[in-house]
């Protein structure tokens, strides 16, 4: 089967004039075009069972589209990581890596490692090393308990001691400091004791641990080495000819997992080796949503940042730029934000959907940089909080360090009161509910955020129902906790309210803009002391 698919059914859509960034949040309309071609591919050869069973799994696909040596228009298709455990799958262009090369050593290295791994679990399920660990965790416990009991009774004593002094004659005085030196050398006695059998049972212990730290060393290392030869074999190039080692392009940062191995390299890798020229790149989720973050059957979403950012600026060297991601994008009111309060103590802006709250990497505008700019005689000006970027609404400002921290202490307790406007997409079932589960970034792909019962933190919702209109639930969103995307991620995902937010790109679809509005803010005025409420109504 070609990998190069004829791409007839657009002559009559134009050309993009350059190359859209893959971190663009919807692709180009001819990358659309391929992908529904694409994806009317996979529904067919899902029904057959084919790939997988898309209710109950999910994978990110890529289309490129191209032009050959003629200047005909063409596309070529790529999927993330492996499809059923293989790299090479008829009709998809294969990894940035020479597979069958790979194989020859990465197999029997992998079969070495995990026979090391196994005798690691062995090791420390060993019955002997079991109750030798347990022998050692009991003999400490029981010292430390009667240490300490031994040292209640020795405070008793000596409190005892300094009463009796205060009536004793010179004999009952000889005898009570001979008492005390009696107890300071129990308490020798004791610690000499204690350390001695502690000793012996940290030697018993090591016989045990020595070995095992030996098995784990050789394993990690021994997976460092598999992955450092990993990365070796990829070499990666750019649209002007030019080559890289993968690792280098990371300025020698550890690598992601998967680095290379996403839609968007593969399809570009294979694109240079055939000698056609990329015009346009669309990725997206076919199948079931992952259990931890949130992807939707047949959406568009852009590349990874933390694994491709990297990869895919170097790749991209040397193709006309085209459209950039939205996050980089200026804001588009020279005088946002507008100023719904200002005393001595603090200012409240409302900020617009397309500004910082203070300054990323990338871009320097925002609420904090224009506010400093406005007032230049207030060099402690700083913002409280912040709000997403795609975020509207209020902000607070604090004007001192002092007023800073009296304020920061309020979100830090959580009796700052906030409340949020949103429109979801879908209609919501009941009036009102809470959304309680815990969130982390992906790491390997901020700043999105993920479930994770494990590793996240604590993350609490309350929401209530305003209107109800065809399609659209309108709510009020009442955070108790401030985790980053918290309202984004507990209203989109399954778990929690099961309806993305209307405009969110990372979590639903893309849209004009994110419905969602910082609406109200109640807080404790660090100056006067009185309770103080401000209100911006959602411009949608």
């Amino acid at each position: 089967m070609s990998l190069i698919i004829p791409f007839e059914n657009s002559a009559q859509t134009a050309l993009p004039a350059g190359f859209d960034s893959p971190f663009c949040n919807s692709p180009a309309t001819l990358a659309k075009l391929a992908a529904e071609e694409m994806q009317a591919y996979l529904a067919a050869l899902s029904r057959d069972g084919v790939y997988f069973d898309t209710a109950r799994e999910g994978k990110m696909f890529g289309v490129l589209l191209a032009l050959d040596g003629v200047g005909q228009r063409v596309y070529l298709r790529a999927f993330a990581g492996q499809l059923q455990g293989r790299w090479h799958v008829d009709g998809f262009v294969p990894p940035l890596f020479d597979a069958a090369a790979r194989t020859d050593w990465e197999q029997p290295a992998l079969a070495k490692l995990a026979q090391m791994q196994q005798q690691l679990s062995d090791a420390e399920q060993a019955a002997d090393y079991l109750r030798c660990s347990l022998e050692s965790e009991q003999l400490n416990s029981r010292l430390q308990q009667q240490t300490a009991e031994l040292q209640v009774q020795l405070v008793c004593r000596k409190a005892a001691r300094r009463v009796a002094r205060e009536t004793a004659d010179e004999p009952a005085l000889a005898s009570l400091l001979a008492e005390g030196e009696a107890d300071a050398r129990l308490r020798s006695q004791d610690k000499r004791q204690r350390k001695a059998l502690c000793a012996e049972a940290a030697a018993r212990l090591s016989g045990f641990e020595a070995p095992i730290a030996q098995l784990r060393s050789a394993c990690e290392h021994s997976q460092a080495s598999i992955q450092q030869r990993v990365h070796a074999s990829y070499t990666v190039k750019n649209a002007r000819g030019e080559s890289r080692p993968l690792a280098s392009l990371y300025e020698g940062k550890r690598l992601p997992a998967g680095s290379g191995d996403c839609a968007a390299p593969k399809l570009l890798a294979y694109a240079y080796r055939r000698g056609l020229k990329p015009v346009a790149l669309a990725e997206f989720w076919w199948g079931a949503a992952p259990a931890q973050g949130i992807r939707h059957h047949g959406h568009y979403y852009p590349a990874c940042r933390g694994r491709c950012a990297p990869l895919l600026a170097f790749m991209l060297q040397g193709l006309p730029v085209g459209r950039q991601p939205a996050h980089l994008a200026p804001c588009g009111d020279p005088a946002a934000p507008a100023v719904i309060f200002e005393d001595a103590h603090l200012i409240v802006v409302n900020k617009p959907g397309d500004l910082l709250s203070v300054p990323g990497l990338t871009m320097l505008d925002s609420v904090q940089s224009r506010m400093q700019a406005r007032h230049p005689e207030l060099p402690e000006l700083q913002l409280v909080h912040r709000l997403d970027q795609s975020t509207s609404g209020l902000l607070l400002l604090a004007k001192t360090r002092r007023d800073h921290k009296a304020l920061q202490r309020q979100f830090s307790k959580r009796t700052i009161r906030k409340q949020y406007l949103a429109l979801l997409r879908g209609e919501l079932q009941g009036e009102s509910g809470e959304v309680d589960f815990p969130l982390r970034v992906d790491l390997d792909d901020r700043p999105r955020q993920l479930l994770c019962e494990q590793y996240g933190k604590a993350a609490l919702t309350r929401w209530q129902v305003i209107a109800r209109e065809p399609g659209r639930t309108r709510v009020a969103l009442f955070p108790v906790t401030g985790r980053t995307h918290q309202l984004r991620v507990h209203m989109a995902h399954p778990a929690g309210v099961g309806l993305p937010i209307v405009g969110d790109e990372l979590y639903g679809a893309p849209g004009t803009r994110l419905h969602l509005h910082a609406h109200q803010l109640s807080f404790i005025h660090p100056g006067t002391g009185e309770l103080v409420s401000f209100e911006a109504p959602a411009p949608f």
